[in-house]
């Protein structure tokens, strides 16, 4: 699996791409993901079970930081995490990655513990998961539509 992808790829796939977080909420429907770390979790590896392998990637800043940096980051993480993120050999163009299982639980940690923020972008189902605000996670979508499927159907809960 090809883990690197340039953001200009990644625009192809119809994922929500927004330059800072106001662009988010003047431009699309969104919500609130808040509520303890697991609930929160739980609700991102819904959105990725859902979207699949193939429509589900996020940033990852890991590559532009400096050494010391890099030492907090692993600082955070078990040895087989850090291998994991080191043998991405990110470099400071390589932000964004497809995720999978193993990287998804690794960015879920980093961000809920204010480690290293990622954001999450999904193209099948187009949502953005813009992480973290204190806690809490705004959530962007394409459309009222997938906004409706994603709350009520695929997470289960009213707005």
């Amino acid at each position: 699996m090809k883990v690197k992808i340039h953001l200009e790829e990644l625009k192809k796939k119809n994922i929500i791409y927004i330059e800072s977080i106001q662009e988010g909420f003047n431009k699309y429907p969104n919500t609130m993901l808040d509520g303890s770390e697991e609930q929160v979790n739980t609700a991102i590896r819904q959105l990725f079970n859902i979207n699949g392998l193939d429509n589900s990637y996020a940033d990852f800043y890991y590559g532009r930081l400096n050494q010391q940096e890099k030492n907090r980051v692993q600082a955070a993480l078990d040895e087989k995490e850090v291998m994991v993120i080191e043998s991405l050999q990110l470099s400071t163009d390589d932000i964004f990655i497809q995720l999978n299982s193993e990287l998804l639980e690794i960015l879920l940690k980093l961000t809920a513990n204010e480690v290293l923020f990622s954001s999450f972008y999904f193209a099948k189902y187009p949502c953005l998961v813009w992480g973290n605000y204190g806690k809490r996670y705004p959530v962007f979508f394409k459309d009222d539509s997938v906004m409706q499927i994603v709350i009520q159907q695929i997470w289960k809960r009213q707005k």
